[in-house]
């Protein structure tokens, strides 16, 4: 079977869909709040699948990471390796040309809290593949960051970093051992072995006494290319586009294998619980590196993030029983559209208006040909003039009519339009037309 007619096989519904709604479970026990939540963002939900089987090759590439943000025992919980290597050998042999527009998968596992409390345990990942632009690490932040407010936490902050690109992360790198060489006799005996093997695990340190050290390292956002500062300062852009509050962590670095560009977590106020406990551990980043170590000539873009938490169980949530399969196509041009529309499409999460959106494709064609395959009622359309004056067209694919609304008036009219058709498909009484609606009472 060539890999163009291969099956999806970690997909909810065990077949391919037309567009991410589609892989929603229909069975209502299936569904989960989180689940429903990522939707809006454009992540498909799939299976937790096992690992694929790695080569000897591959398997010593992720084994040499032992530390990926320089604390060992914390980072397996936050972040897998050989997990993030499986998808990208699944993505290069072709397992998810079936699902529809840009790779976005979504992956979850809950469990109850053994030990009691009241809690329940957590795990969900984002990952984003194939997309180069600043958009894939603001539509994993927001998605994530979404997740966690939808689970009842509060007071949450994005802190970020950036190591930029290749040749920002060695001329970093090379400062930083050189920093790190010359007050190595300044260190602790722990803090001291693992800035051997790695000079960055210095930011990773909690020792007081090294406050002052740390503050007078070289920073990793000073190496910065023009191109990787452009490409921070978009993501940074959508932050403020969304009013999400963030701060720049320069002690946010991880393994260089994986760490290119961006890297962030979610921390919260009040992030443990009674018992003292962290609540949160919520990590992301860039790892467009990784597909080089395991042997391939081309990087892969690839932006993943992994939450795990507690929630309790008063704060877990039921999905609503009715469809989310959406109405309404979301089209962008231009750059200000297309940071303007994260923002619009946060609105209608928050109202429960499911809309198919593809902001990962800068052109306007791609977009179009996706969206007659799809064949939406109704499309949304934004381009640099309406996001200059605030406003969208709403296009009526069946008779081609449409009209200008203004971000203000959009979410009544879009209900509107959605009550209008739901009256439109109710059946009159004594109907005896069959439930699929394709006979026309006379």
């Amino acid at each position: 079977m060539s890999n163009q007619k291969r099956p999806c096989r970690i997909l909810l519904t065990g077949g391919p869909v037309k567009h991410n709604y589609e892989a929603f479970p229909s069975k209502n026990n299936g569904r989960s709040s989180s689940m429903e939540t990522v939707l809006y963002y454009g992540f498909t939900p799939i299976k937790n699948f096992r690992l694929s089987h790695l080569d000897g090759s591959t398997t010593r590439a992720t084994n040499s990471i032992d530390s990926i943000f320089g604390n060992p025992t914390h980072d397996k919980r936050c972040f897998s390796p050989k997990e993030k290597a499986s998808l990208i050998k699944l993505y290069k042999n072709g397992h998810f040309n079936n699902l529809p527009g840009p790779i976005m998968l979504y992956q979850e596992k809950t469990h109850q809290n053994k030990k009691g409390g009241g809690y329940i345990n957590q795990r969900c990942g984002f990952d984003i593949l194939g997309v180069s632009g600043s958009i894939a690490e603001a539509l994993a932040i927001q998605a994530s960051y979404a997740v966690l407010e939808e689970d009842g936490f509060k007071d949450l902050e994005i802190e970020i970093n950036s190591v930029g690109d290749r040749p920002s992360r060695e001329a970093f790198e090379r400062d930083i051992s050189l920093y790190v060489r010359g007050i190595i006799s300044k260190l602790p005996e722990k803090t001291k072995v693992l800035c051997k093997k790695n000079p960055c695990a210095l930011f990773s340190s909690t020792e007081e006494e090294l406050g002052i050290i740390i503050e007078e390292a070289p920073k990793p956002i000073s190496y910065l290319s023009e191109e990787s500062r452009s490409h921070l300062r978009e993501i940074l852009e959508y932050m403020e586009e969304l009013e999400v509050p963030y701060t720049i962590n320069h002690r946010l670095i991880a393994h260089r294998a994986l760490h290119g560009h961006t890297i962030f977590r979610i921390v919260s106020s009040n992030p443990k619980s009674e018992n003292g406990n962290e609540l949160i551990s919520a990590y992301g980043m860039r790892y467009n590196p990784l597909s080089r170590r395991l042997g391939y000539q081309k990087s892969t873009p690839a932006v993943g993030a992994y939450l795990a938490y507690k929630k309790q169980n008063k704060n877990k949530k039921k999905t609503s029983k009715a469809s989310v399969l959406p109405e309404f196509c979301f089209v962008h041009l231009g750059a200000m559209a297309k940071q303007k529309s994260l923002r619009l499409i946060d609105v209608l999460r928050r109202n429960r208006i499911p809309i198919c959106h593809y902001l990962t494709k800068d052109k306007l064609a791609g977009q179009m040909n996706t969206v007659e395959k799809l064949k939406m009622p109704y499309l949304i359309i934004m381009g640099h003039k309406e996001a200059l004056e605030g406003t969208v067209m709403i296009r009526n694919m069946e008779d081609r009519s449409q009209e200008t609304i203004s971000l203000n008036d959009l979410l009544p009219h879009l209900k509107k339009i959605r009550s209008k058709k739901r009256r439109s498909l109710k059946k009159p009484a004594g109907c005896r037309c069959p439930k699929d609606g394709l006979k026309v009472c006379g």
